[in-house]
């Protein structure tokens, strides 16, 4: 049985594999823990404080105070020895040390099924946060992460693990995802999430889940319920539309292909209804920059790309945070290609705010080893003094290897598993009850 665990500090990073020897029973021999600088980290240990904890199958919590992980590859935990052999065991339960938690397969394999029978609020979120982790660095496949939260997410009472769980969801279904898969798991999380609302008490949960239900409606069928939400001003009973919920909603609407423009522009005239403030303004930009038009994808290009444009840093932003929409995949394709064919002329010739949120608005971030190519021959190409934009490049490198990686997996996740079958022989056909399961004739002796 084995652990693993990045630990990272700063700018130094390290690995940690913890190893136990032991029976079916109880952990017999030794307990280590294993550290191992990370690649981007400094090329040194560091010491750690440390608490682990320990879990039986009723998910019992037993803890192991003040475990020291010294400055060296190997560290023995000797408070381990002797101990039943636990269903699974996670380090840094009270987030003593700034680091990354590497579960091992059995230890993930139980917290998958039974997180919501952990005790301690802080340990489902580190817990949550470990398996977000090894999502991210291209260990485990998002659907696995969204698996557990399905399963866990009805029972959590606390409304900091829902909050950043849901944050997470949303960016594991919108990143982390092949686009093929995207719908599917939104249309799942949609519904869990209006289950919970039906039960919810507590009103901070209440807000979160009512965001939330807005957030992952990526189907035309559930955006004509938050149709219905916004004409009755209230979701669920105890659920009132607050401003930025309607605003949420209509943003969501605008994006949708079925619906009619016509629609769409009297829901934004009722909710603006004559307000000419520069929040109003952004909101209405945001909303028509996420509209499935060829036509109006391509006259916001041209304005976003215009040397000579005037209009203020905000108004640019509002627009160009609706723009990329992955769900208009068929209208956003042609602007791979012409992102990368004019993001050196707006690094050079505007203002580096500009440059920055024209980046972070506007840059694709589908993985493909087509766009990774590109990527890296414009990092070769952007001059050394425009620090700012080679870092988002380099970390855009690596966000492209971390997404190709983690589609990889979610593919073979999604794969349908092989299904096996008894071979029988000619034997197995002729004699029927006459042949065991593998085919072989059974002769009885004659008494």
């Amino acid at each position: 049985l084995c652990f693993f665990f990045f630990f990272f500090k700063q700018k130094t990073a390290y690995e940690i594999l913890s190893g136990l020897v032991g029976s079916e029973m109880c952990i017999r021999d030794r307990f280590n823990i294993v550290q191992t600088c990370a690649p981007h980290g400094e090329k040194i240990n560091r010491m750690h404080r440390l608490v682990i904890g320990i879990y039986d199958k009723d998910f019992h919590e037993k803890l192991i105070e003040n475990v020291l992980v010294l400055e060296q590859d190997k560290t023995p935990v000797s408070q381990m020895i002797g101990l039943d052999e636990p269903t699974a065991i996670f380090l840094n339960i009270h987030d003593y040390a700034y680091a990354k938690i590497r579960l091992d397969e059995k230890s993930f394999a139980a917290f998958a099924k039974g997180l919501q029978n952990v005790p301690n609020s802080l340990s489902r979120q580190m817990i949550l946060r470990s398996v977000w982790d090894m999502v991210r660095d291209g260990i485990e496949p998002a659907t696995k992460y969204l698996e557990i939260l399905k399963i866990a997410l009805p029972f959590e009472q606390d409304s900091d693990i829902l909050s950043s769980s849901y944050t997470f969801a949303h960016a594991a279904i919108s990143s982390y995802l092949p686009l093929e898969f995207r719908e599917k798991e939104g249309e799942e999380f949609f519904n869990m999430t209006l289950k919970m609302m039906e039960k919810e008490k507590n009103e901070n949960a209440k807000k979160i889940l009512l965001e939330n239900a807005i957030l992952f409606t990526f189907s035309h069928k559930n955006r004509m319920i938050l149709a219905g939400w916004l004409s009755k001003g209230e979701a669920l009973p105890g659920y009132q539309l607050q401003r930025r919920d309607r605003h949420a909603i209509i943003k969501n609407l605008f994006k949708d292909r079925e619906m009619k423009q016509e629609e769409k522009d009297n829901l934004l005239e009722k909710e603006i209804a004559g307000d000419k403030s520069d929040d109003t303004l952004k909101f209405k930009l945001t909303c028509i920059a996420g509209l499935p038009s060829i036509e109006n994808k391509e006259k916001l290009w041209k304005w976003y790309t215009d040397e000579h444009a005037t209009d203020s840093d905000k108004i640019f932003e509002a627009s160009m945070m609706g723009f990329w929409q992955w769900e208009q995949l068929d209208i956003m394709k042609v602007y791979v290609d012409k992102f990368f064919e004019v993001i050196l002329d707006v690094c050079k010739k505007r203002p580096t705010h500009f440059s920055g949120y024209f980046f972070r608005c506007l840059a694709p971030t589908l993985a493909d080893p087509t766009l990774l190519k590109k990527y890296e021959e414009l990092l070769k190409i952007l001059p050394p003094e425009i620090k700012a934009r080679r870092t988002n490049v380099e970390g855009e490198i690596e966000d492209q290897k971390r997404l190709i990686r983690s589609y990889e997996l979610c593919r073979l996740a999604y794969a349908p598993k092989k299904q096996s079958c008894l071979l029988y022989t000619s034997d197995a056909a002729d004699e029927g009850l006459g042949v065991d399961l593998g085919g072989r004739r059974i002769i009885k002796k004659k008494k």
